[in-house]
């Protein structure tokens, strides 16, 4: 990508980095770095569309940070903070280019490593056998639509997705119907983000009526 792409990936890095020490100081008195802040900066950085100005970039890295340590169930969070602070972008009509995913072979080949090491193969087959079936009923091709980078790497990050195989089957699914209907009916907000949001929200739903 561009040099100013790169240059948009470090600060989102570095903003998301420090403010997560100054989150944890204000609540513990004890500042955190973390690799985890870093990451978080590095995916909110690589899908908004890299030509904002960068006071865009620093709202949303830093929102991504506080909604970690704010918004919690059972004392733990339950949205992806990239996810969260993206779909806040989304509906703010910030464009989304996805950009960190310019390299779709090199995502793919990652992507089924990480599938294997956290065994959420369930999530991501639930979601393209869905989401397929749902683009095939309506004779779309989907396969130029696809985000690689949400499906291997947003869709099943460990934290945040159910564990177990029936579990993640339904998030899988839940993730599918709704990318497809934005992607249908409700083209201006980002269908992945959002379809990781709603499915991030009923996360504890599924974890509470579905057996692994």
């Amino acid at each position: 990508e561009h040099i100013r792409f790169a240059g948009w990936m470090v600060a989102g890095a570095a903003l998301a980095f420090i403010a997560e020490y100054v989150v944890t100081k204000l609540i513990s008195k004890k500042g955190v770095f973390s690799t985890s802040a870093l990451v978080t900066g590095l995916i909110v950085a690589g899908i908004i569309e890299y030509h904002q100005p960068f006071f865009v970039l620093a709202i949303f890295s830093c929102l991504a940070i506080i909604s970690k340590y704010t918004i919690r169930f059972n004392n733990k969070h339950f949205f992806n903070p990239a996810i969260f602070a993206l779909f806040i972008t989304t509906l703010s009509g910030v464009a989304l280019t996805w950009g960190i995913e310019s390299n779709k072979f090199l995502v793919i080949i990652a992507g089924l490593y990480i599938v294997f090491v956290y065994r959420r193969g369930a999530i991501v087959l639930s979601f393209l056998g869905v989401f397929l079936l749902l683009f095939g009923f309506y004779k779309i091709n989907p396969v130029g639509v696809i985000s690689w980078f949400f499906v291997f790497v947003m869709l099943i990050e460990p934290k945040t997705s159910p564990e177990g195989t029936r579990r993640g089957m339904a998030f899988g699914a839940v993730a599918a119907v709704v990318s497809f209907v934005m992607f249908k009916y409700i083209p201006r907000c980002d269908p992945y983000v959002t379809a990781l949001f709603v499915a991030g929200l009923l996360k504890p739903f599924i974890e509470r009526t579905v057996k692994k």
